[in-house]
């Protein structure tokens, strides 16, 4: 189960000495997930119709980088595209999916109200399950330092971020090698 905003704040909070504010909360999760990127594990599909082969369409804005770019016969081997400024090519006519890792959503959007900051509490955080607490370190360590940068005790909760991240990240990516694992029975 993915964690509410506010149930992050508040994992946040038992590695500090005082209570996070919420508005603050949120602005150091949305920092973290923007930071992590790829690394948080965040995937999409989108569909693309290619109608002209010298037109350059539009990928999603939130596009981190392409996985896989199948052509309508689902084959993930179809490499004859190019992307250029959040835009694609392709060289043959058709449709394409496209699996692709985004960045993932921040939970408040930039014109807030206090409505949109309760609903924006409650929203589950956009990454991996397994990050979730490397998160709660960034946002423990962002709010121990927001008053003094030299906090001895931020730099020991980023540190531990760091940490988290990696052995999360280490997890994530052994458990994904170990699902395209294949055997080939002769």
């Amino acid at each position: 189960m993915k964690l509410t905003g506010l149930q992050l704040i508040a994992l946040a909070n038992r590695h500090v000495d005082d209570d996070i504010e919420n508005i603050d909360g949120i602005d150091w999760i949305n920092e973290c997930l923007i930071t992590l990127g790829e690394d948080a594990k965040v995937f999409d599909t989108a569909e693309v119709v290619i109608t002209n082969t010298k037109t350059w369409y539009d990928l999603p804005a939130n596009i981190v980088r392409i996985h896989e770019f199948e052509d309508s016969n689902g084959d993930p081997s179809y490499v004859n595209y190019v992307i250029r400024n959040g835009k694609v090519k392709v060289d043959t006519l058709g449709t394409y999916s496209i699996y692709y890792a985004k960045l993932p959503a921040e939970i408040i959007p930039e014109d807030s109200t206090d409505a949109k900051i309760t609903i924006a509490l409650s929203s589950e955080i956009d990454c991996h399950k397994m990050l979730q607490n490397a998160v709660a370190l960034f946002v423990a360590s962002r709010f121990k330092s927001f008053d003094d940068d030299e906090n001895r005790d931020a730099a020991r909760l980023m540190q531990e971020y760091e940490l988290r991240k990696a052995q999360a990240l280490k997890q994530i990516n052994d458990l994904d090698n170990y699902n395209n694992f294949s055997i080939r029975v002769m």
